[in-house]
């Protein structure tokens, strides 16, 4: 017989708390999981739940949903949740324990916009000297010290033994606006260029490698000014030198940096497994140094996290690149959903792509975002699929 899928079940606490955590918990371990990924804050987001009765969770600006221990924390102090939703942590931990599941807990480091409001110096800043009112900087160190406290929070707390970030890697300059108004054709590499951050560290970094910082910035805008204004976008290379290269690399490898700084401050609590999203949708102008940008962040994690059909091209390379990393590098494959259609064999494209890139675990996203059927039909699939897989592998 095939071993069955390792699967994840991930929830919000909110949802736990609605539903009662240890029910909720007891009802997820029912399903036949491996391990349940509470999430430890998050970001706006209005969401919409079945699950006991239909309810909308509203969160304005983000926020921690843990009971997170202020003295533990630096500049950046966590600003918490209800108590009810923040109660539902501990709770979910302890029933978790008691029904022999991995916690893990997802962690969202950039699009905070609480933290923002409360030092809009840690902001990202687009090359017209604006913030961006919703994401920090990966590169800024009162960022990367709040980030590393947290995560050394949560392990210390709860025993959490997998960390998995989503979205580490610098985002497009208009990354999950709420309302946007852009009403005017903004060509590819103008818009690839106006996720280029110009904050208080990413300059003074850029400085430290002898760039014109002033200078490349006054060229960055001139190229996004004139690309707005013709409607017609120029080609990478036209715009791509030595100097503008190397600024892109080093905001880049921001995201390597923060993420050995949270394993650094959670290596003494136990062992701690560190999972990360491989998205990079910026700057693709730099397609030749992909490989060279996740290798560098193969370095800082163990596990990488897929979602099907976004990068799909990334999620392709990532095998052979995790392969070359000097300590083994999982790969896992996140679903919310079967919405692609049907592949081949009758199998959803989405776990199709699972098989394809031989995946080492799945994770189901989210618990209390989907009805229970969805749930059922969900797991009943990748159970199906992976045991395919088994057996294909055994002729």
């Amino acid at each position: 017989m095939p071993e069955p899928v390792p699967l994840t079940m991930a929830v919000y606490p909110w949802d736990l708390a609605r539903a009662g955590a240890g029910a909720a918990v007891d009802e997820i371990a029912a399903v036949g999981v491996q391990a349940i990924e509470v999430a430890s804050n998050y970001h706006t987001m209005d969401v919409v739940s079945p699950r006991a009765g239909v309810r909308l969770y509203s969160s304005a600006r983000g926020s921690v949903l843990f009971p997170a221990r202020r003295e533990r924390y630096g500049r950046i102090v966590p600003a918490t949740a209800e108590p009810e939703v923040c109660d539902a942590w501990p709770i979910a931990a302890d029933r978790a324990r008691a029904r022999g599941l991995t916690l893990h807990a997802a962690v969202v480091p950039l699009f905070q916009p609480w933290i923002v409001d409360a030092h809009p110096e840690c902001a990202r800043v687009l090359p017209t000297g604006d913030a961006v009112g919703g994401s920090v900087c990966p590169s800024d160190p009162d960022v990367r010290e709040y980030l590393a406290a947290l995560c050394a929070d949560l392990v210390d707390q709860f025993g959490v033994e997998l960390l998995r970030f989503q979205g580490t890697m610098p985002a497009t300059y208009d990354f999950d606006w709420l309302r946007p108004r852009t009403a005017v054709k903004v060509p590819g590499v103008a818009r690839e260029l106006l996720a280029c951050c110009f904050c208080r560290t990413c300059t003074a970094r850029g400085r430290s490698l002898g760039l014109d910082v002033d200078d490349l910035r006054r060229r960055v805008r001139a190229t996004i000014g004139e690309a707005l204004e013709t409607g017609v976008g120029v080609a990478a290379d036209e715009v791509l030198d030595d100097e503008l290269r190397t600024y892109l690399l080093q905001y880049e490898r921001a995201a390597t940096e923060l993420l050995s700084g949270v394993r650094a401050a959670v290596g003494t609590t136990g062992s701690v497994r560190i999972s990360s999203t491989a998205w990079t949708p910026f700057p693709r102008l730099l397609a030749g140094s992909v490989d060279e940008v996740v290798a560098g962040l193969v370095t800082a994690v163990d596990h990488v996290s897929l979602t099907p059909g976004w990068f799909s091209e990334r999620n392709r390379r990532l095998r052979p690149v995790a392969a070359q990393a000097s300590s083994p590098i999982e790969l896992g494959l996140v679903l919310m959903k079967l919405s692609g259609g049907v592949g081949d064999g009758g199998r959803p494209v989405e776990l199709d792509e699972a098989v394809s890139l031989a995946v080492d675990d799945v994770t189901v996203f989210t618990w209390g975002s989907l009805r229970e059927r969805d749930v059922d039909e969900l797991v009943a699939a990748i159970r199906a699929v992976w045991d395919d897989r088994r057996l294909d592998s055994t002729h």
